[in-house]
């Protein structure tokens, strides 16, 4: 752990706007971060704010006299969660390692590390009395450490998915959960552990916000967009509030009302009566995600917290001049005076301009490097990685050796790779991870007539960084999964063997094994909704399901956990989290390479695939005909045993995750290569993909919009 203090006070913006009826006042934005922020809190009085940001920076900041007081590196990655005891004297953490760390606030000092999960926890909270906080996590469980010793004092394994919310009541001893299998779970103190917590079912997706009221209320909400008020007494529903149009990130109520709360999404923040279900006041605010909601002492208003990334453009740009661009990477906070009409919705926090406003910015003929260079004196051809693979940065000592020698996998010297931006007018190349991330601050400031700017993703479209499909004419190739793609970058592919292989013996692949299937995920809540066509087919087969999304853990590598599986399971089901145009992923291919288990997949690209070697599940009625078709066949061995024969004549190839730069270098290589740009790549990234989703109440697929899927938010697993 590293702590830095600082003295310089951060920029500073103090601004008063009134539109209407509406009065809003922003109090402060408190810029000088480095790094995207992830969560925040305040303090009870509102006079400490804590940020957490994806590097694993913590900042403590003194919102009276508008100062960074501590700013504290937390090497464990992204901070996925933060929480702030009563009277302040400490706050806890987790991040992407399995620990929650408890801190001293003044100081900043570590107090206790506190280790118990097993995969990372997204939400931590302190009891009433501060004397227990509480961290739920990926592993499903919920464990409750004391703050005095740091030791495990309860340890709930309720849940079958992750813990994704906790709240406890003010002065009762009772903690309520929630979770992604949708369900709630509230634990009496004073019952335990004699008697059995309760489980409250009422949402059909994650439960994301949970909060107590004063009356003997609580509410929960969550990603079905609708919030449920329950009776804390007879833990029945009391009513459900509808109106959001997005997840609803937390709810809160007014604490000298019980029957006041707000709730907030990505883009609007309600207030209701719970006692009537009315919705008293819808406020539009202007931030990228809102994640904090609180109501002010004395019914003064509303505090609203913001972790966003601003970027301000200045878009009168001529053509040989650089964009004036200011990054400020802030919580924004507000408050809202509650004394606006109900009906008029315009309020504005700030204004903002964002990437969206600023389509066409990066045009090939706005940005030149000053300093023209001979393309026939460069030689090797430099490639440059703009931005790391995903988190991960370029080892350019290895990938050079390894590629770009005479004897190297890519069999020429003529290719050299690089990270260093300081060689951006010399490069031939530029490639952009679409997770890399991207962000327009950090964009090249000049751009050279030859160079080629590259996208390289094996991502579906929804898990590109939304910004990409607004950087029209910018870049020349593309380097993804698609076969419209310039570069390869796929998974994997297969051939046809130059005569069959006689050496491939016939025999029997059922060996006696039962009508089961199984599967590996980590991604929950799949844009393809496979969830739901999973449950009705489970109705038929048994599954067995594996990885975060179960409680079913691999203790042993990818391909060990595979042939264990294989042991009693014949099928094996491939269903990708996205059914978009030509997306397949290993999936497939690590069961193809086993040969033990029949894939199942949901696809409409059969020809990505081996030829006899599948069954698709895409050509079947219902999940339940799919699902006697499984059975059918683990009743007629020869039957079963015909998904096996494409062994004689096909093969499976695995490219080197390095190849796709193979590619790359020969055509830079090659003078004759055509000029090319991506007018819209809105159009190719995400119409041309023609992403789908399965409906179960249809019993088909339908399509997905485009606006959906570049808005789509993925939660991090």
């Amino acid at each position: 752990m590293k702590i830095l203090s600082e003295e310089q006070t951060p920029k500073l913006k103090i601004s008063l706007q009134q539109k209407n009826m509406f009065s809003h006042r922003s109090l402060a934005l408190y810029g000088g971060h480095e790094d995207e922020v992830n969560c925040l809190v305040f303090s009870c009085d509102f006079e400490i704010l804590l940020t957490g940001s994806i590097q694993g920076y913590i900042r403590i900041w003194n919102t009276v006299y508008h100062r960074l007081t501590l700013k504290i590196q937390q090497r464990a990655g992204r901070i996925r969660a933060i929480t702030i005891s009563n009277g302040d004297k400490y706050f806890a953490t987790s991040a992407n390692d399995t620990d929650v760390r408890l801190y001293e606030t003044r100081t900043g000092g570590l107090v206790h590390l506190l280790s118990g999960h097993q995969y990372p926890s997204d939400c931590v909270q302190f009891s009433s009395n501060s004397r227990l906080v509480a961290s739920g996590s990926w592993d499903c469980r919920t464990i409750l450490w004391s703050v005095t010793t740091g030791e495990q004092m309860y340890n709930f394994d309720n849940h079958t998915n992750a813990v994704q919310s906790i709240a406890f009541h003010s002065y009762k001893n009772i903690m309520i959960t929630g979770s992604h299998d949708h369900n709630i779970f509230l634990y009496d103190f004073d019952k335990l552990p004699s008697s059995t917590p309760v489980k409250l079912q009422g949402h059909s997706n994650n439960v994301q916000g949970l909060a107590f009221s004063s009356l003997p209320y609580f509410a929960s909400a969550g990603w079905d967009k609708s919030i449920i008020i329950w009776h804390l007494e007879t833990y029945r529903i009391h009513s459900r509030l509808y109106g959001h149009t997005g997840w609803i990130h937390a709810v809160v109520f007014r604490d000298d009302s019980g029957s006041v709360l707000a709730s907030i999404d990505d883009d609007t923040v309600r207030v209701w009566n719970i006692l009537t279900s009315i919705c008293s006041y819808r406020l539009k605010i202007l931030s990228d995600v809102s994640c904090f909601v609180r109501f002010l002492p004395n019914n003064r208003g509303i505090l609203i917290g913001s972790a966003i990334y601003e970027v301000l453009f200045d878009q009168q740009v001529s053509s040989h001049t650089r964009s004036k661009t200011k990054r400020v990477c802030e919580p924004s906070t507000g408050i809202t005076k509650l004394t606006a009409s109900p009906t008029d919705n315009a309020l504005k926090i700030k204004l903002t301009i964002d990437y969206r406003d600023a389509q066409k910015f990066y045009l090939n003929q706005q940005l030149t490097c000053q300093k023209r260079l001979n393309q026939t004196e460069q030689k090797p051809k430099i490639i440059l990685f703009w931005t790391k693979i995903f988190t991960t940065p370029i080892n350019e000592r290895y990938v050079n050796n390894y590629l770009f020698t005479s004897s190297g996998r890519c069999a020429t010297d003529r290719c050299l790779v690089t990270t260093n931006r300081q060689q951006l007018c010399a490069s031939d190349a530029v490639i952009f991870h679409a997770r890399g991330p991207i962000h327009m601050h950090d964009m090249p400031k000049v751009r050279s007539a030859h160079q080629r700017y590259v996208l390289l993703t094996k991502e579906p479209p929804y898990k590109t960084t939304a910004i990409v499909g607004h950087l029209d004419y910018f870049f020349n190739w593309t380097a993804t999964y698609r076969a419209d793609s310039d570069i390869s970058y796929r998974y994997f592919q297969w051939r046809r063997k130059s005569e069959p292989d006689k050496n491939v013996n016939k025999q029997s692949y059922l060996n006696n094994r039962q009508a089961r299937a199984t599967l590996m995920i980590s991604n929950c809540y799949s844009q393809s909704n496979r969830e739901e066509y999973l449950e009705r087919l489970e109705t038929i087969i048994p599954l067995t399901r594996m990885g975060y999304c179960s409680r079913n853990k691999c203790p042993r590598s990818r391909d060990s956990c595979l042939k264990e599986l294989a042991v009693a399971h014949p099928f094996y089901l491939a269903f990708e989290n996205s059914l978009c145009r030509d997306y397949v992923t290993e999936k497939y291919a690590n069961v193809i390479a086993i040969s033990q288990m029949i894939p199942v997949i949901f696809s409409h690209a059969p020809n990505l695939y081996i030829p006899g070697s599948y069954i698709n599940a895409n050509q079947f009625s219902s999940p339940e005909e799919l699902g006697r078709f499984l059975i059918y066949l683990v009743s007629n061995a020869t039957a079963y045993d015909s998904y096996f024969a494409w062994k004689r004549e096909y093969e499976l190839v695995i490219p080197d995750e390095n190849d796709y730069l193979c590619e790359l270098c020969r055509k830079l290589n090659n003078s004759t290569e055509p000029y090319k740009i991506y007018s819209s790549m809105k159009q190719w990234l995400y119409t041309d993909a023609t992403c789908q989703r399965w409906v179960s109440k249809l019993n088909r697929t339908i399509d997905v919009s485009v606006d959906e899927t570049m808005d789509y938010e993925e939660p991090w697993f």
